[in-house]
């Protein structure tokens, strides 16, 4: 079976599959991999700091039991975000959205922010992100969410950005949803494609169709034989042919 390529790759919170997700350590295995594409996941603090983190609540991946959206960053800035996925991984830090746009910045990669909108507060959310962005390069960054109100009025106020939507279930009015919220992707669940089969549907209204969240090769190679743009994957190295 044919590997695929490192350019249609995206790791999945870093190389998270191995290594705790959304840390540094995680970064710098997709990188020293040849990925250059990684996708991460971006949460608002009650105090509005914007870390990198994927879960409502602390409890899995860094201990505590808060709401993240109750949290504030003096709370979190010593945590332990490595120690559940091993010994050797423990100390390892929370990100805040400057380390992680530093860190890409100064190693050519492509960041996906994917927005999470807990607590109810799409507005401020996209307010604060997108002033937030102002100094930073934009080619390189992609915002993404499952929460439509946050791409609709984050759109409305960095209309510059790159926008792209998350679906577990295919989109009903692809075509409105482009033209309003001006997409360029549509990050779809991967057997939802494979059992669709209409990446050409998304292609025609000018859109790029990124897969997720893809670990095997052989499900990797089906999604891009029918014509999926990239895959985002916890192992790149799988998908790469590595053990």
């Amino acid at each position: 079976m044919d590997q695929l390529s490192k350019e249609q790759i995206i790791a999945h919170r870093g190389l998270s599959g191995s290594h705790p997700e959304n840390t540094l350590i995680a970064f710098e295995a997709a990188k020293d991999a040849g990925i250059t594409w990684i996708e991460t996941d971006i949460s608002m603090l009650n105090d509005e700091e914007l870390i990198v983190f994927h879960d409502e609540a602390l409890g899995r991946t860094v201990s505590g039991e808060k709401n993240i959206s109750d949290c504030v960053w003096a709370e979190l800035v010593n945590a332990d975000a490595g120690v559940w996925k091993g010994q050797k991984y423990m100390g390892e830090k929370l990100l805040t959205l400057f380390d992680a746009l530093s860190w890409a910045e100064k190693n050519d990669v492509t960041l996906i922010l994917e927005m999470k909108c807990y607590g109810a507060r799409q507005r401020r959310l996209a307010e604060v992100m997108a002033n937030f962005l102002i100094p930073w390069q934009k080619n390189q960054l992609i915002i993404s969410s499952f929460d439509i109100e946050f791409l609709h009025q984050f759109g409305k106020v960095a209309p510059e950005m790159r926008l792209a939507s998350i679906h577990k279930d295919m989109p009903e009015d692809v075509e409105y949803l482009t033209r309003t919220l001006g997409l360029e992707a549509m990050h779809l669940k991967s057997d939802l494609v494979l059992s669709k089969g209409s990446v050409q549907e998304f292609h025609n209204q000018g859109l790029d169709v990124r897969a997720w969240t893809v670990n095997d090769l052989q499900t990797a190679s089906a999604l891009i034989a029918i014509g999926v743009d990239m895959v985002m994957s916890d192992c790149p190295q799988a998908l790469l042919g590595k053990s």
